[in-house]
């Protein structure tokens, strides 16, 4: 199989450093003073979301300032979900790759406003086929389907829309 170019590993690392497992805010009617309520996804990106909830370091920083903080942690099976319980307002911050951060910004502006807060990590992607003959996306033709978590909205969706547009032009 074909490795991927240089040039677009170098720009799916840039894109994921920058917001993938991206923290996201979400305005909300308010609640009570002392308690968050943190989704986060399954895999090794979210590790630091892990020892945050283990080591209940949320919980420690607000006591020593004097502040009692209950934590509600909840696990979520994908960007779309994360988007949803934030708009919902069933959760206060998410980690969430950029997929899905992207969706969430361009459909909020002017209103939730929901943001990035932080990277917690980068991870590259490659594209992987059963079929012998598929070595690179332009192998691909009709007949043949690409499995992605959620289409439009994963940021593996996304990275192979834009592999599409650069291999086939955008109005492909």
């Amino acid at each position: 199989m074909n490795r991927i170019p240089r040039f677009t590993r170098l720009v799916a690392a840039l894109g994921l450093g920058l917001s993938l497992a991206t923290t996201l805010l979400a305005s909300r009617p308010a609640q009570a003073e002392g308690e968050i309520r943190i989704a986060e996804q399954f895999g090794i990106v979210y590790l630091l979301l892990n020892v945050v909830r283990d080591q209940r370091l949320i919980e420690k920083h607000g006591q020593a300032e004097g502040l009692q903080i209950k934590v509600d942690w909840t696990q979520l099976s994908g960007g779309a979900a994360v988007n949803d319980a934030l708009l919902s307002g069933a959760i206060d911050i998410a980690g969430a790759g950029v997929g899905p951060l992207l969706t969430i910004w361009d459909r909020t502006r002017g209103r939730q406003n929901v943001k990035a807060v932080a990277s917690l990590g980068n991870f590259p992607y490659y594209l992987l086929s059963n079929d012998p003959r598929v070595r690179s996306i332009a192998d691909f033709g009709a007949g043949d389907r690409i499995a992605v978590p959620a289409v439009g909205v994963s940021v593996q969706s996304r990275f192979l829309q834009y592999a599409a547009a650069k291999q086939w032009g955008d109005k492909q």
